[in-house]
Parts: structure tokens; C-alpha cells; sequence
């Protein structure tokens, strides 16, 4: 057997030209059968299509590998906005939803902080024919909405009103006032207790404004100029401009729907006292002890237990009750005796 070495010795001495002299002596070869050419060329199309699909894959890969980086790098921009320096407070709470019953529409949804939703600027309630909302007001106001209302929040102090009614207790932000914006004027509270409804008359042609004072004064400013009312008056303006005024007592039935929606009061710890005047301003009638044994004895009895989910009517029944009392409406009064034994 000729070996390696063997075999470079006896091409060695050949040159180019030696070389290219025993090609023209072997001559051309015979030319391939089709038979003999077709699968050589298929098995070169084949080994051509495995090389495309190789390199096809690994462009794939790459643009994968690329996708999947800048996604990390935005997911982790975003997490730093949402994190860092460069994030966006979240919006402040405006109001805290107190009652909610009946048909209630909430858009968007509320924040939910100890029980209670929080709501922001821009949220819109809507009830329906049966519901009833409270609200209290990031700057302590309490904010009611009647069945078939429709109202936005635009700040803590401002609201729209759309259709329906608010009733409005701002005693407690002195100086700071309650505004309610509506297509036939902007209502004002001057630190008061009020209704605003918004009403459609004439087969919905046409509507009109009515605002109701139970306690203090507010004021409504119109295209055509500006309106006062007065506690225990109501004025009515319409969409044509006309206008007209008439008496509201303090206890009148037309702010039951306000009472029913009132929130009730925490009374652990508080005196009789305090929780009578609480009933006396949500129902319009002053509380009288009728009775000279009871002097003194409102503001020296401590309350407890809780009244939550009562109306105040309810509520005065179960605390008087608990109490050894009872009351009569009588003469637009809270008359408050002692309830006799074995009566009512």
C-alpha cells in the first residue's frame, strides 16, 4: 500500500502545465443521464432549502431576543415611573360615599378605604327611581342625591347636576362654599342647609330650576343677573327666564327623601344632648323637655351602643327607648317626656 508520503513524492515533480497535459489526454467525460442528473439535483434543492430555514431561524431568534429586551426596558421604565421620581401622584379623593341604597351607578368605581369608597374628580352617580346616595365632602360638607338624579364631581366643593336633585348641609366649612352648576345657573351655598332640583316640564321641552332654603341663605347667578333666597323660601327659575318664589317650612314633607338619606351619627360617648340636636337638624324640628324632672338630664346621659343604618326617626326611637324616654311631634316641636310604665 502506497502511503501519504508516497503518494506527495510522485505528484511532486508534476506541474501546472504536466497536470493540465493529462486532462486533454483523458479527455471529455460522457455527459450524465437525466436519470443519473435528478437526484443529484434534488439533493442539492434540499441541502439549499435546510440552509434558508437555518438561517430564517436564526433571524427569527434574533428579532425574539430583540422584542423580548426592549420589552424588559419599557417594563422597567414603567416601573419606575410608576415608583420613582417621575411618576404621577395619585389623584386626591374629592368625597367618601356614607349611605348608598336602592339603584346606585357609581362610574369609574371608587377606591374602597375602611369600608367606605372614596371617590375623585370627574366620578358620575346616577340613581334610579328607588335610590339614594350620601356623600361626605373631603372639606366636611354632606351631600345627598335624590331617586332618578344624575350628578359629576368636579372638585371637593363643586358638582354638576345633570337631572334629579342634591341637597346640600354645609354648616360645618365656614367660609367655604358649596357650588352647584346646572344648565339654568350656578347655585351657592352661603353656609346652609338646600335642595337643588333640576326638573324637565312641558313634555321635556323645556325645564326649570328649583332651589329650596331650610336653613341660612344661598345664591343662584344666572345669564340674566343673580337670585338670593332666604331660609324657609323656595325660588323656581325657568329656562325662559321667568321666575317666581314661595314658602318652605323647615319640616315640610318635600325634605323627607334628604332625611331618609341621612347618615347616621356615631353615638358612642356622646350626650343625649348632642343627639337630639343632630335629630333636630335633619328633621327640621327643634327638640323641647317638656317635663321639669328631666332638666339637665339630656346633657348628663352618655350614649351607647350605635344607630347605624337607622333613619333618625328610627334612631330617636331606639336611643329615647334605651333612655327611659319617648317623644311626640306636636306644634312643629320634639317634645321629650318620660315614658310611662306599661305605655307606648
Amino acid at each position: 500500500m502506497t502511503d501519504r508520503r508516497d503518494l506527495d513524492q510522485l505528484v511532486a515533480p508534476w506541474g501546472e502545465d504536466e497536470v493540465a497535459a493529462l486532462f486533454r489526454l483523458a479527455g471529455t467525460p460522457p455527459a450524465l443521464a437525466e436519470d443519473e442528473v435528478r437526484p443529484i439535483r434534488a439533493a442539492a434543492r434540499e441541502s439549499w432549502r435546510r440552509q434558508l430555514h437555518r438561517r430564517a431561524t436564526r433571524r427569527r431568534s434574533m428579532v425574539v431576543a430583540a422584542t423580548l429586551a426592549a420589552s424588559l426596558v419599557i417594563a422597567g421604565g414603567l416601573a419606575w415611573l410608576g415608583t420613582g421620581r417621575g411618576s404621577a401622584p395619585p389623584a386626591a379623593p374629592v368625597a367618601a360615599l356614607e349611605v348608598q341604597a336602592g339603584e346606585v351607578t357609581i362610574l369609574p368605581a371608587g377606591r374602597v378605604t375602611e369600608g367606605s369608597p372614596e371617590l375623585v374628580s370627574g366620578a358620575v352617580l346616577a340613581t334610579g327611581r328607588d335610590g339614594r346616595v350620601a356623600l361626605k365632602l373631603a372639606a366636611g360638607a354632606s351631600v345627598r342625591l335624590d331617586g332618578e338624579s344624575r350628578v359629576r364631581l368636579e372638585s371637593a366643593r363643586s358638582f354638576g347636576l345633570e337631572r334629579g336633585a342634591l341637597y346640600v348641609d354645609s354648616r360645618r366649612i365656614p367660609g367655604q362654599h358649596v357650588e352647584i352648576l346646572t344648565p339654568l345657573g350656578t347655585v351657592t351655598d352661603l353656609g346652609t342647609q338646600f335642595e337643588v332640583r333640576l326638573s324637565a316640564v312641558a313634555d321635556g321641552r323645556e325645564s326649570e330650576l328649583r332651589v329650596r332654603v331650610r336653613e341660612g341663605e344661598v345664591r343662584v347667578d344666572t345669564l340674566r343677573g343673580t337670585h338670593r333666597a332666604l331660609a324657609g323660601s323656595e325660588l323656581v327659575l325657568a329656562s325662559d327666564g321667568g321666575t317666581r318664589r314661595g314658602a318652605v317650612a323647615a319640616d315640610d314633607a318635600g325634605w323627607q327623601w334628604a332625611v331618609l338619606a341621612a347618615p347616621a351619627p356615631v353615638i358612642e360617648g356622646r350626650t343625649l344632648e348632642s343627639f337630639l340636636d343632630w335629630v333636630s337638624r335633619e328633621t327640621g324640628l327643634p327638640w323641647l323637655v317638656v317635663e321639669p324632672r328631666l332638666e339637665g338630664l339630656p346633657g348628663a346621659t352618655v350614649l351607647h351602643g350605635s344607630v347605624e343604618g337607622l333613619t333618625p326617626q328610627e334612631a330617636l326611637e331606639v336611643v329615647l327607648t334605651g333612655s327611659g324616654l319617648r317623644s311626640e311631634r306636636a306644634g312643629g316641636e320634639l317634645r321629650i317626656s318620660v315614658a310611662e310604665a306599661g305605655g307606648d
